[in-house]
């Protein structure tokens, strides 16, 4: 497939790789900073343009950009007629399929669920990827270029993706922004947090054998308040980690004595 890109921010770049491995062509990349889009560009033996009027006839033009972006270039790129004949598609967990309504006829999603970085190399095939189009046939096209690109492929709509990048939300990011604010406490007091990955790795690893809920441990799930009222007193000069650090243990404690429910249920 003939390609055009727009965007080039982390995802724009993991997928137009993908796609360039997949022996697609990617015509040209588009980004507001012309910067950008020529770095992208570069890497994949395309041309760069900060112009949506500049962007070629293509069979697929893919939206890869800011959620509160994306209406509006999708709007201006409805001015370029000959760009009405291609299929456009986004890569947002949580936008609608139904933002492309009445700006072109042909429409779609592959949202790749992953967290992405510029300097991190992904094994893209591994990527579980979403897909939804506005018909059967675009649905195939689309589902098609999918799994020339991942292993994982599931048809799924605009509601439940959401509910997807929802869940994606709290087990990355807040996830990850928990590491964070666990190496910040070791890094006050001259620790090195390095001591921590054998914990995070073992929290990982034992996903694959077990619930999340059969694994947690620790001070919350047997309400131990001596533990726990020392704890909130040491983060008496972090109030916003206190704050986090009552609510989660709550919510773990809630959790843990909540009925678990039998496989007959």
């Amino acid at each position: 497939m003939d390609i055009c890109m727009i965007g080039s921010g982390n995802v724009a770049t993991h997928l137009a790789l993908a796609l360039s491995e997949a022996r697609h062509k990617i015509k040209m990349v588009y980004s507001q900073q012309l910067a950008h889009a020529q770095t992208l560009a570069k890497r994949i033996s395309a041309q760069a343009t900060d112009s949506l009027q500049e962007l070629p006839k293509a069979d697929l033009y893919i939206f890869s950009v800011k959620d509160q972006c994306l209406a509006t270039l999708i709007h201006q790129l409805s001015q370029v007629a000959h760009t009405q004949d291609g299929i456009w598609i986004h890569t947002a967990g949580s936008v609608s399929i139904e933002i492309f309504k009445g700006d072109c006829p042909h429409y779609g999603v592959i949202y790749p669920m992953q967290s992405f970085s510029k300097q991190r190399n992904v094994h893209f095939h591994e990527v579980p990827l979403f897909v939804e189009g506005n018909s059967k046939d675009i649905t195939e096209v689309l589902t098609t270029l999918a799994h020339q690109l991942s292993s994982s492929v599931t048809l799924l709509d605009s509601e439940r993706r959401a509910t997807l990048h929802l869940s994606a939300v709290w087990a990355n990011n807040f996830a990850n922004h928990c590491f964070t604010l666990a190496y910040k406490l070791l890094e006050d007091k001259g620790i090195s947090p390095e001591c921590l990955r054998p914990l995070i790795q073992e929290t990982v690893d034992k996903l694959n054998i077990m619930h999340p809920r059969q694994g947690q441990t620790g001070p919350a799930v047997r309400w131990d308040e001596n533990v726990m009222s020392q704890q909130m007193n040491a983060l008496k000069n972090y109030p916003s980690m206190q704050q986090i650090y009552r609510l989660m243990s709550q919510s773990i404690h809630e959790e843990a004595t909540k009925p678990q429910q039998t496989a007959d249920q």
